[in-house]
């Protein structure tokens, strides 16, 4: 913004760029995007929001090249104006004045604020418009700002918020919102092949803003409740199961990453081992390791903040997943190399960056698949299954389900073992087997005489 020479103590005189689209563009590509290296961020130039959001195109103002857009200028000004709501409270809103010129600019701008002061103007104060859209911004923003949410499930919550306004009717006001409209949104949803898992964030968020509507008195009908409450689809996708690696599979890899020598092996022999998120390995830190007591204490683990940023949340994923581990002999000379080879940083942290910022999940993820790749590993590999695989693994070998449960921060057995534990087929037959031997120890060859 240029600043002009007309200038108050109240506002200042700025010198705008308005673009509109050519309805045909020139032959010629304009140098600034000529020479940008990232076109994919406007899908080479097809999408022109996304052009204006550019930072070069943004701040382009050589309007004798553009192929894109016409240039006008416009000498705007934005003052304060004291006003009155619906309910009579005083507040302060900020209206805008343009001129060809800042000295037009600001004429217009003390005609008005005249013009007020004699009553002959009166000011006009928006009324909020209740939409879904609103309405969820605020009830998150208030979650959020209690800590009812950490910043991580906020970010997600806004994914989801993002994924609906691509609906108009998601900004207008919410009793003009008609049933159909949201059941024909879900339903296009789950033709389009969304996972359950999409579905049911959004229907939530949609039901959600009805029950605050409703409670607000904003909304009649809440088509959400009742005999006649619109239902969440079924996705048309399988959901995918959460399952570890095979015997065979697990043998594979891990031979392959005690003789070789991989990236962040000791991070991935401690999922292995422990069974714990690859989040909660990534926020270990020195003081949470008692190598002669050999307990490992669980108190943090890495999440996002409002930004997407990476950093050291200050509890674990749930208040039961605070917990205090054995540290067996698998991983005792483990913790004792990483501590060795640490890098100085603030939180003290067992395994980060050159520059002490914690790793992302999904570096690690990346790595984990090359490494199974290498070992001749061809089913899908991600840093959760070390997780499965250790709980799978511990019910094929006879571990107390209480102990895994303990074991991995959940709150009930049927957790641990519905979600995360599947074993093979192998397993199965080797336990049936049991019933078998035993049936036969009764009846003897009584049971070949059918």
């Amino acid at each position: 913004m240029q600043k002009a020479k007309a200038q108050t103590k109240d506002y200042v005189v700025g010198t705008y760029v308005n673009k509109k689209v050519r309805p045909k563009r020139l032959g010629k590509m304009c140098p600034v995007c000529s020479r940008c290296s990232d076109r994919s961020f406007c899908r080479h130039r097809k999408n022109v929001k996304l052009m204006r959001k550019c930072e070069n195109c943004k701040t382009c103002k050589d309007k004798a090249n553009c192929d894109v857009f016409y240039f006008s200028f416009q000498n705007k000004i934005t003052i304060p104006i004291e006003a009155s709501d619906e309910e009579g409270n005083s507040v302060t809103i900020r209206k805008s004045f343009s001129g060809k010129t800042g000295n037009e600019a600001i004429y217009n701008s003390e005609k008005y604020k005249k013009d007020v002061n004699s009553g002959t103007v009166k000011p006009v104060v928006k009324s909020k418009v209740n939409s879904i859209e609103s309405i969820v911004q605020e009830f998150e923003d208030y979650k959020n700002s209690i800590g009812k949410t950490n910043d991580n499930s906020y970010l997600t919550n806004m994914q989801t918020l993002k994924r609906l306004k691509t609906n108009k009717w998601l900004f207008e006001p919410i009793r003009k919102v008609k049933r159909k409209q949201i059941e024909d949104f879900l339903l296009e949803e789950r033709n389009a092949g969304q996972s359950n898992s999409v579905l049911k964030k959004d229907y939530n968020m949609l039901k959600q803003a009805f029950e605050i509507a409703k409670y607000k008195d904003l909304v009649h009908n809440n088509y959400f409740e009742g005999p006649y409450a619109i239902v969440r689809p079924i996705s048309l996708k399988k959901d995918k199961k959460t399952e570890a690696f095979t015997p065979e599979e697990n043998l594979k890899i891990l031979k392959y990453i005690y003789t070789h020598n991989v990236t962040h092996k000791h991070e991935f022999l401690i999922c292995f081992h422990h069974g714990i998120r690859i989040g909660e390995t990534l926020a270990i830190s020195k003081d949470s390791i008692d190598l002669e007591n050999n307990i490992l204490h669980i108190d943090k683990t890495t999440t996002l903040d409002k930004s997407g940023k990476v950093i050291i949340g200050p509890c674990t994923k749930t208040p039961e997943g605070e917990r205090k581990l054995v540290i067996t002999e698998l991983t005792h000379d483990i913790f004792k190399a990483a501590i060795d080879n640490m890098i100085p940083n603030e939180n003290n942290l067992l395994f980060c960056k050159s520059d002490g910022t914690p790793y992302t999940d999904s570096a690690l993820n990346s790595y984990l698949k090359r490494i199974a790749e290498k070992a001749g590993i061809k089913s899908r590999v991600h840093n959760h299954k070390l997780r499965n695989n250790f709980n799978t693994r511990g019910v094929e070998i006879g571990i107390d389900y209480d102990a895994l449960k303990l074991n991995a921060g959940h709150a009930d057995i049927h957790q641990t073992i519905d979600t995360y534990a599947t074993p093979k087929e192998e397993f199965l037959s080797k336990e049936l087997q049991k019933y078998v031997d035993y049936v036969k120890m009764c009846l003897g060859d009584l049971i070949y005489s059918i």
